[in-house]
């Protein structure tokens, strides 16, 4: 199943039936370029989309009408009402946003300003008090390096400048000098990526920011270009690492306590139930250091079933790290 695909088209669905109520099922199905019974599938889910345990009236509403075979929708009633937030909650996201400012990198550094400034208003007509203590707060960001760092490959980015910095792969538990050229950035479920030209490789590569250092602008060398066929979209992806055929398989079987985070993690064709509630997971993956200490980090919740190298390796990190507490 192609993940991005459906989310695109789960996207799609809701706006497109509330637009026009009573859409026939079979033009959907010809605008999606998806047979009937995928589109009913997806219909389907959609109907599940709620809060936990929620009401009735606080669920998508997504059905088709079986005597004219159309379908037709309706919003919960927090998606139909506006927002209104309590001052404590404005509070709260105005020290949100501050945190993310000062970045310095576009869109997302204008966007944070327009929302604040809209945020700061609607705080001052409720609570003048409110808004004093917020203007009086400090706010320490969790990194200002980082912070820095982005705002920096940003400039290159948008000057066409190569760079040179230090890398450590995580995979391999190395860490090396790179020459890259910096075409974007990008934002995968809260940390950043740097993609661009590796030299080494002679093509664009990820690289995850907070594992670059010592980042060198080479002003004294040409811009660069970035190639017409260079397509950002491809880097999109719920899977940021791609797997090769030479990298071990990989079977983890995850505690039903951490069914949440394995389905919000991993691919869902990578993970089958067990009639205990249990997660097999699947995966391919270099056996490194870090692998082990990933997987550590899941606590008593995986058991590592293959291979029996990558297994044993985790029991040896457990017995060091149980003698240094005895």
């Amino acid at each position: 199943m192609d993940t991005a695909a459906r989310l695109r088209r789960l996207l799609y669905l809701v706006p497109a039936v509330l637009a026009r109520q009573g859409v026939p099922v079979a033009e959907l199905s010809k605008e999606l370029d998806v047979d009937v019974t995928t589109l009913r599938d997806d219909i389907e889910l959609l109907s599940q989309v709620g809060p936990p345990a929620g009401a009735p009236d606080e669920f998508l509403l997504l059905t088709i009408d079986d005597e004219d075979d159309c379908v037709y929708a309706e919003l919960p009633q927090g998606l139909t009402r506006p927002l209104r937030l309590t001052a404590a909650e404005a509070f709260s996201l105005t020290l949100g946003l501050r945190a993310l400012a000062g970045s310095g990198v576009r869109p997302y550094e204008d966007a944070v300003a327009r929302l604040l400034a809209k945020i700061r208003a609607a705080l001052g007509e409720a609570s003048p008090e409110l808004l004093a203590l917020e203007r009086e707060s400090v706010v320490e960001t969790e990194d200002h390096h980082k912070l820095s760092l982005l705002s920096d490959l940003h400039r290159a980015i948008t000057a066409r400048r190569s760079l040179v910095a230090k890398y450590h792969s995580a995979s391999r538990g190395l860490t090396e000098q790179r020459h890259i050229d910096p075409y974007a950035l990008l934002n995968h479920r809260g940390s950043w990526y740097l993609v661009g030209r590796c030299h080494r490789h002679n093509e664009p590569r990820l690289f995850k920011v907070e594992r670059l250092s010592n980042v060198v602008l080479l002003s004294d060398l040409p811009t660069f270009t970035v190639p017409s066929d260079f397509d950002l979209e491809k880097f999109r992806r719920d899977q940021l690492f791609q797997p090769e055929m030479a990298h071990p398989h990989i079977e983890l079987r995850f505690d039903k306590a951490l069914a949440y985070e394995v389905r919000t993690r991993f691919d869902p064709a990578r993970v089958q139930v067990g009639r205990d509630g249990s997660l097999q997971v699947t995966l391919e993956n270099p056996l490194s250091d870090w692998l082990v200490s990933w997987i550590l980090g899941f606590g008593a919740g995986v058991e590592v079933q293959e291979p029996s190298e990558l297994r044993q390796k985790v029991a040896e990190r457990a017995q060091a790290i149980a003698a240094l507490h005895a």
